[in-house]
């Protein structure tokens, strides 16, 4: 994604002709079908609403246009920068529809909780130009008030404090042209990402054991099982998986990595150092120098010793 052309639509939008809708929002993850509930917030006055929808597109484009170059989520991408992703992806498709469905679905009754809220802008005549920011924290704020009279209503509703709603200036995240756009890890939890990393992690595991050419294969899927950060498995390099069903690729990697061939010269995974190693080297964890032909840890850009390789 380029950021240049993205800041360059995004303010060609014209923002005061867009449809503008708040909606509070509830997540429960532990729900199975759809963890999202929604209820819009009600302005008193249009104008209200539009002047802060302005302020959120103004900030929030300017926030695009500090925050460095733009990078596709990996699900190890360094702090501060700014992140993608395409709706279309597997890692976040079935939540963002549950989502985007659930709005259309709203709770009468209001919610309980409100965890964050939604700021949808429409264009009716060119949906392109459709745009939703996310917000995630509660807005709501709760003021207890002095010197009452009474602490009831007639309507039975305690009177004994009043609702007020703190909006952000900027966002989170925002949906625009089919893409995540984040400026922050919040969003992983909203779109569940943990369950779903974990559904890709067996998946490339399985992948990897089936075209792998793995002696003792159970070896290394139980060092996989175990391995914390199911978000490694998201940088599966597939040309280097496919690299192992040729000889000639299995005997380089048992030479750089001192792991040896079986009679049907398949790579032996023996410990759980050569598990770890081929499983680096097959996540884009390990880079070989051109010119020199080091190998080096792509985390702390140190040099890869045989001796580090038991």
């Amino acid at each position: 994604m380029n950021k240049k052309e993205l800041l360059d639509d995004y303010f060609n939008i014209e923002v005061d002709k867009l449809e503008w809708k708040l909606y509070l929002m509830d997540f429960k993850p532990s729900m199975e079908n759809n963890p999202y509930l929604f209820s819009e917030l009600k302005f008193k006055s249009m104008a209200m609403l539009k002047a802060y929808a302005r302020d959120l597109f103004n900030n929030t484009g300017n926030h695009v246009n500090d925050m460095a170059m733009a990078e596709e989520y990996s699900g190890e991408n360094r702090e501060g920068k700014l992140l993608y992703l395409s709706l279309e992806s597997d890692l976040i498709k079935e939540s963002y529809n549950a989502l985007m469905d659930s709005i259309t679905r709203l709770n009468p009754e209001g919610l309980g909780r409100v965890k964050g809220y939604l700021v949808m802008g429409i264009n009716n005549d060119n949906p392109s130009e459709n745009i939703c920011y996310g917000i995630l924290s509660n807005p709501i704020e709760r003021v207890k008030l002095d010197n009452l009279t009474y602490a009831m209503g007639e309507d039975g509703l305690d009177k004994s404090t009043i609702v007020r709603y703190k909006l952000k200036d900027k966002a989170d995240f925002l949906l625009f042209q089919n893409k995540l756009i984040s400026f922050n890890y919040k969003f992983e939890k909203l779109f569940k990402l943990q369950s779903t990393l974990k559904t890709l992690k067996m998946e490339a595991i399985d992948r990897i054991i089936f075209k792998g050419n793995l002696s003792n294969s159970d070896e290394f899927k139980k060092y996989c099982i175990n391995f914390k950060s199911a978000k490694t498995f998201l940088n599966l390099n597939e040309e280097r998986l496919q690299a192992l069903n040729t000889l000639e690729n299995r005997e380089e990697i048992a030479k750089r990595f001192s792991m040896p061939l079986d009679n049907e010269k398949k790579l032996i995974i023996r410990n759980e150092n050569d598990s770890k190693n081929l499983l680096r080297y097959l996540c884009n964890k390990i880079i070989k120098d051109a010119d020199s032909d080091n190998l080096y840890l792509v985390d702390k850009l140190t040099r890869l010793e045989l001796d580090d390789i038991e």
